[in-house]
């Protein structure tokens, strides 16, 4: 089957021809991608064209300019972005390819967004992909990561992807396709040059069928990866629980026990930042309480489950309470302190009682510190440390570093939601009531 013909179907089972749909095809002026432009210049398809200039070759004014007189003679909307002084200063200072596929792809989406495009068309082709391969050996992906480009991802389409470089080449040759070649893909400065220019050659010379044979290869991998993704996704069904503040895998020893147990937790928890080796440590982990952190998320063993939150960057440490009032802190929460005529039951945690002649404004409200003491009420005067009262009472790892404590000057009044200190008590003497409420 033909470019055209393969292209033409591909537009019709993908419903690509009707109103609704407005394309952007991305065309750098070489030659996969000019020839996708010829392509659809002569289908029924709406498309407008994207083109990025980075300013870094001699050559790039000479391929945007190929593109934008293609796209002026076929009358086809063309919309170009020249990277500024910024932009190609901070590609040299880093890894180069990344950051200019990060400044393609925004312009890609600011294009969708602001000109009405529903999908975005790129030019890549099957050796595309064997190139593909390799990068993904060298970075030690999975199954996931091994897995091939797709021709229909989301709004993402790829029609090229069963067409090798050498048609393409044939194509346009046949058919007068104009095309600029980039200079630096003769080079091996870039892995995936050096990957194409003298790996693939070289394995092309001495096993002849090493193009297609791969290819099945991946193709196979692709259908194991989805078949891998469906059992997942059950999986997901049955073991994570997700609220507004925390995920919970339930039943690590499930996973433990289950075949190929670091490729199934590493799925349910690699969203949040975990690498392959959390996932070991976790599996091998004995322990409750063990915590493991990402730049966002911590995760910790609570009573066989993991247990993962997000890390809080509005957590306020230190808290000063000036007096009597409602005071708004971290996380949402809310402190007030009321002086009140006497002394109600309240079966609340979140309440407690304190004698006000016994305590000094302004107090302070804080996290607890290792080495913090304190006198627990019940205990007959006898101090014990925060850490200890904290085990005692089952709070797991990650709720102990939102505890906070209500001191006046260097004594502890309140841990706080869930012990008073004895100092502060009201007993028969007082006089004087301050009704604490903590809102969580």
């Amino acid at each position: 089957m033909s470019i055209n013909e393969y292209i033409d179907k591909f537009i019709q089972n993908h419903w690509l021809n009707t109103s609704k749909v407005k394309i952007l095809l991305a065309v750098s002026g070489g030659l996969d991608s000019m020839v996708l432009l010829h392509v659809l210049s002569q289908s029924e398809v709406n498309f407008g064209v994207a083109t990025i200039n980075y300013k870094l070759r001699e050559k790039a004014n000479v391929e945007t300019q190929l593109v934008i007189d293609f796209c002026k003679k076929q009358e086809i909307d063309h919309h170009l972005h020249i990277c500024s002084p910024e932009e190609q200063k901070a590609m040299k200072l880093s890894n180069l390819q990344e950051k200019a596929r990060k400044i393609r792809y925004n312009f890609f989406k600011s294009l969708i967004i602001n000109k009405g495009y529903t999908h975005l068309m790129t030019a890549h082709h099957s050796d595309d992909i064997l190139e593909g391969l390799f990068l993904s050996l060298n970075r030690g992906s999975g199954l996931q990561g091994m897995s091939p480009m797709q021709e229909v991802s989301n709004n993402l389409l790829r029609p090229l992807l069963r067409f090798r470089k050498e048609q393409l080449e044939n194509y346009s040759f046949s058919h007068s396709v104009p095309f600029e070649e980039d200079e630096s893909n003769k080079t091996n400065d870039y892995d995936r040059n050096y990957i194409r220019n003298e790996i693939i050659p070289r394995l092309e010379k001495r096993l002849p069928s090493f193009k297609k044979s791969a290819s099945q290869s991946l193709e196979h991998l692709s259908n194991a990866n989805q078949l891998l993704q469906h059992f997942i996704k059950n999986a997901k069904n049955e073991l994570v629980s997700m609220t507004n503040d925390e995920v919970v895998i339930k039943d690590i020893s499930k996973i433990k026990n289950t075949p190929g147990s670091k490729t199934l937790l590493y799925s349910l928890i690699s969203p949040y930042g975990f690498n392959s080796n959390h996932c070991q440590e976790i599996l091998e982990s004995q322990s409750t309480g063990a915590l493991w952190n990402t730049q966002e998320y911590r995760a910790i063993i609570q009573s066989n489950d993991l247990i993962i939150n997000k890390v809080d960057e509005n957590s306020n440490p230190f808290q000063l309470i000036e007096g009597e009032g409602k005071y708004e802190l971290a996380r949402g929460t809310h402190l007030e302190i009321k002086r009140v005529k006497k002394v109600l039951f309240e079966k609340s945690k979140n309440i407690e009682y304190i004698d006000g002649q016994l305590i000094k404004f302004p107090l302070t409200l804080r996290s607890w510190r290792p080495g913090d003491r304190m006198y627990p009420y019940g205990m007959n005067g006898q101090s014990k440390k925060i850490k200890d009262i904290l085990t005692g009472a089952k709070i797991n790892r990650l709720d102990k570093e939102k505890c906070m404590v209500l001191c006046s000057d260097d004594k502890i009044v309140w841990l706080v939601n869930i012990r008073l200190d004895d100092r502060f008590k009201v007993s028969k003497h007082s006089s004087s009531f301050l009704k604490l409420h903590y809102k969580a």
